[in-house]
């Protein structure tokens, strides 16, 4: 899923994504588009990718394959659009004046959501054996999914450069990837939930070592650590 990072563009909002009104005119229900987004997760989570169909979201909200078709004009537009409102931890602007303090407060956030990790985990196996074989639908999740939180990700480690912190010869792409790797791994080959413990051993026993090692010293004799320590 993390891969062809250097392939992804910003994603649109989801404004870009469908119109605020009809073809013909008449205001929309945001109340039918909520329900509809929210059985497409649904059935994701509890069917998976293949078994989702338009039929059974419509069935589900008790509304029209018309209904559905008006709004998207495919499945994997309805996915797309439905996983735009599942939250995200961390926005690009984050900043808190060092590595650590923003590791901290994307795990803060991370853990904000934790209840909701298991529907989480069943929507991302819902969509994993489909993502390996819809070259459309990986295309999609990776730049309307997977790209805004890889990017907000990337933008801390690019701060901690402009700060002097890490190395400029730094490898961003792979320290951005740590963490959704890690609670990948967590959640489909452990079959645990990655709390606040879990969170805090991957910053420092994996992020920040990482970062100190790779990285050569500051002449301002700042650190990831954000106070001039080494270790």
């Amino acid at each position: 899923i993390f891969q062809r990072i250097d392939q992804l563009t910003e994603p649109p909002q989801a404004s870009n994504v469908q119109q605020a009104t009809s073809r013909g005119g008449r205001p929309r229900d945001p109340g039918i588009d909520a329900a509809i987004r929210q059985a497409a997760l649904d059935l994701l989570a509890e069917k998976g990718y293949e078994q989702l169909t338009i039929e059974a979201v419509a069935e589900r909200t008790g509304s029209g394959r018309s209904t559905v078709y008006r709004r998207w004009k495919s499945k994997v537009e309805l996915v797309i659009d439905a996983l735009s409102t599942l939250p995200q931890e961390i926005e690009e602007g984050l900043d808190t004046g060092s590595l650590r303090g923003d590791l901290a407060l994307f795990s803060e956030r991370f853990n904000r959501h934790r209840e909701r990790e298991g529907r989480t985990f069943a929507i991302v196996r819902g969509l994993a054996a489909a993502l390996a074989q819809d070259p459309e639908l990986f295309a999609a999740v990776n730049e309307h999914f997977i790209a805004p939180r890889l990017a907000g990700l990337r933008a801390m480690f690019e701060h901690a450069v402009a700060r002097g912190e890490i190395s400029e010869d730094s490898d961003l792409d792979m320290l951005a990837s740590v963490i959704p790797a890690l609670v990948l791994h967590r959640m489909f080959v452990e079959g645990a939930a990655s709390d606040p413990a879990f969170m805090a051993r991957v910053i420092d026993v994996v992020l920040i070592p990482a970062v100190i090692t790779a990285s050569s010293p500051s002449t301002s004799g700042r650190t990831p650590h954000g106070d001039g320590r080494t270790a």
